[in-house]
Parts: structure tokens; sequence; C-alpha cells
């Protein structure tokens, strides 16, 4: 019988490397998703405020709907909400152009 001994030290070193690993290329998947251009991201900003219909500058929940109406009309009414609160990242009742753009990024198209 076979036995391979590893120091703990050396299992640490190597579940290290691992975690670093992944750690860097999650990084790197989101530095490319984060590098839009300003064009792209003033693009984004019009579509932002073209719904933010009191021009506060934010979303609040009657706005983030009438956007959804035009963007997903077969948004399921039980996802708005649900929605709404997961992109508002600081749970203030509004959406700011930062936490619309980290959504228009990463998931817009699920509504």
């Amino acid at each position: 019988m076979l036995h391979i001994s590893l120091d703990t030290a050396e299992v640490n070193r190597v579940n290290f490397r691992k975690i670093n690993n992944a750690e860097s290329n999650m990084t790197d998947a989101k530095s490319e998703k984060n590098d839009l251009s300003p064009e792209k991201v003033a693009e984004i900003r019009k579509e932002f405020d073209y719904f933010d219909t009191d021009n506060n500058g934010q979303l609040d929940l009657k706005e983030f709907v009438e956007m959804l109406t035009v963007l997903s009309p077969k948004t399921k009414a039980s996802h708005v909400q649900e929605g709404f609160n997961m992109i508002d990242d600081n749970g203030d009742g509004y959406i700011d152009f930062e936490e619309f753009l980290e959504w228009w990024q990463e998931c817009w198209w699920e509504y």
C-alpha cells in the first residue's frame, strides 16, 4: 500500500494558489466587463435619463416599472419588486446611475 503524505504547509500553499487564481480570473472578467467606452457609458446614461422622468438622478419603483414595460414587456409582475431590490445595492429605495450601469452590463435582459 502506497502512502502519500503532504505536510499541512504544502497543502495550504496549493489551496492558496487555487484561491488566488480563481480570484484573479474573476477580477479579470469583471474588469473586461467594466471596460466600457465613454461613448457606450453616455449611451447607457441617455437610456437612464430617459426613464428618470422627475430628473432627480435616480429611478424610483414607478420609473423602473415604466422602463421594464418598454425594455421587456413580458416581465412578470412578481419579478419587478425583486429585481428592483436586487439592483438597488444600497437599499435606499432608488436606483442611481452606478447601480443601473452595473445591472445594465450584467443582466438587464433577464427581465
